[in-house]
């Protein structure tokens, strides 16, 4: 995985440098969302049995810039960014599930993650203010505030958190002024950011944004 992070960096790198640099621009946004974690096993006992909860959508903030660059008469572009992301899941119970008792103390009970992303993009532009884009996420995952407290015993709600997680991004943006930008983009994991090969579960975050910008030279 490593490498293939680094063939995509090169492979951006590259691609940055086709054109003059004083081509190339920035930009500023902020992602408004709301996040999810979906429990992936082979086996549905453990499935049904380990996991008698599900989650939630909770809100989710992203800070971040990137350099973009239009290439081939401006139809394409290239974009390699820097984040800071937040998300959250909110703990519910499964309908109909069997397992009660214990359990039902997490329902309600919201957990927050955190991670620095790297995400490189192609955008299409469909008119000069118009582009969707598409790419992939590097995710790096930082320390996690993933307890909780209930009648005074401290749980880990989400162990063998990995320390990093391929995803990717589809989405468009509208360009207001050649200043402003505002879109919608989703995003997922393609590897876990959980992963308990023993006990075979896998946690996969899911993502909805509502992005705005400010672009500059």
């Amino acid at each position: 995985m490593i490498k293939t992070f680094k063939l995509l960096l090169v492979a951006y790198s590259i691609l940055l440098s086709i054109q003059s640099y004083s081509q190339i621009k920035k930009e500023i946004y902020t992602n408004l969302g709301a996040s999810h974690l979906a429990i992936l096993s082979l086996d549905p006992i453990i499935q049904d049995f380990m996991f008698p909860f599900d989650y939630n959508y909770a809100p989710s903030l992203t800070l971040g810039g990137s350099l973009y660059k239009p290439i081939f008469n401006d139809v394409f572009i290239v974009k390699a960014g820097l984040e800071f992301n937040t998300n959250a899941i909110v703990i519910r119970n499964k309908e109909g599930s069997e397992i009660e008792g214990f359990f039902k103390k997490y329902e309600g009970k919201k957990v927050r993650f955190y991670n620095i992303s790297i995400p490189m993009q192609i955008g299409y532009a469909f008119e000069e203010y118009l582009h969707f884009n598409i790419g992939l996420s590097n995710n790096f995952h930082l320390i996690n505030n993933n307890k909780m407290t209930i009648e005074g015993r401290s749980f880990k709600t989400i162990d063998k958190m990995r320390l990093y997680s391929l995803g990717y991004i589809a989405g468009f943006d509208f360009t207001i002024k050649e200043k402003y930008s505002i879109g919608f983009n989703y995003q997922r994991d393609i590897t876990a950011s959980v992963k308990d090969p023993i006990n075979d579960f896998y946690h996969y975050f899911d993502q909805i944004n509502l992005r705005i910008g400010y672009q500059f030279k």
